[in-house]
């Protein structure tokens, strides 16, 4: 299979997975004021209560298409029904492939975290030189976490591992209950589990955490005449590392044009307390339109 960054894939099978409709034409949801005429009668977001009286569950309630999904919507919507003050949350729904290695996943992947605009960061261990790795003999997969910044918390996970179904639950619940990951940090698991594997996962995310809190606001006040050419640039290089490690904004004040140019994204002219011009680096620097 060609994939879309130009490499390639290989496999012995191609899973092929189809769906079946079912009639809805005889159930009297027009007594509901629900429309059968139509592809999708009703929303398939995972609601469960599409009428006054009436809720539905499994495949065709959505969002996805997984078994456990539907004994959870089952439950719930019985408890809906009762009138209890309940609604699905899909935040911490499994996902499992039970293929050679399985795959697994739970929660967001970075994408759809940066999508809707969550400041979150992706760690990644390999399982074929963790210890159960080597019990196993194994020579591909890894263990995958999305931690979200802002709130300390994990958010998702993905495993490739040849009992990937089991150790994905470690993070379902985190997940779900919104543990803050120093929490997590703290844990720990039976050696030589895959969920070992998580110790080191963990930590190193809470960590990376506390950095982020440590370099957040930080002020840096440097007298150029003070320090030499080889310091200045190990300073800039270091600040460019926590930014593209953290993902923050970085505001200079200097009057040295050649840092400017340099480093700066977008650059803010001032005289006399203010701003006189401003725009991209290279627009600015090509074509000034003040004469300060």
């Amino acid at each position: 299979i060609d994939l879309s960054d130009g490499g390639t894939a290989e496999g012995h099978a191609i899973l092929l997975a189809v769906g079946r409709e079912f009639p809805l034409d005889d159930l009297g949801l027009e007594a509901y004021g629900i429309d059968t005429t139509g592809r999708t009668p009703f929303p398939r977001d995972g609601r469960l209560r599409v009428a006054d009286g009436l809720w539905v569950i499994g495949d065709p309630a959505g969002p996805e298409l997984h078994t456990h999904q539907g004994h959870y919507q089952g439950e719930l919507a019985v408890r809906m029904a009762l009138g209890d003050p309940v609604r699905p949350d899909y935040r911490a729904l499994p996902r499992a492939t039970y293929t050679d290695p399985e795959a697994a996943f739970v929660g967001v992947s970075v994408e759809q975290a940066r999508a809707a605009d969550i400041d979150a960061f992706e760690l990644v261990a390999d399982f074929a030189t963790s210890a159960r790795g080597y019990g196993v003999e194994a020579s591909l997969g890894h263990v995958t976490i999305l931690v979200d910044r802002a709130s300390r918390t994990l958010i998702g996970s993905a495993m490739a591992c040849p009992d990937a179904s089991a150790p994905i639950h470690e993070c379902v619940l985190p997940i779900r209950a919104r543990v803050p990951i120093e929490v997590l940090a703290g844990t720990n698991h039976a050696l030589p589990s895959t969920s070992r594997i998580l110790n080191g996962l963990f930590p190193a995310a809470a960590e990376r955490v506390a950095r982020r809190e440590a370099v957040a606001g930080l002020r840096l006040e440097l007298e150029r005449e003070r320090i030499d050419v080889t310091i200045q640039g190990q300073i800039l290089t270091l600040l460019q590392d926590l930014q593209d490690e953290f993902r923050m904004a970085v505001m200079l004040i200097t009057h040295d044009l050649t840092i400017v140019r340099n480093v700066a994204d977008r650059v803010y002219v001032m005289t006399e307390g203010k701003v006189v011009e401003e725009g991209p680096t290279e627009r600015l620097f090509d074509n000034p339109q003040h004469p300060y």
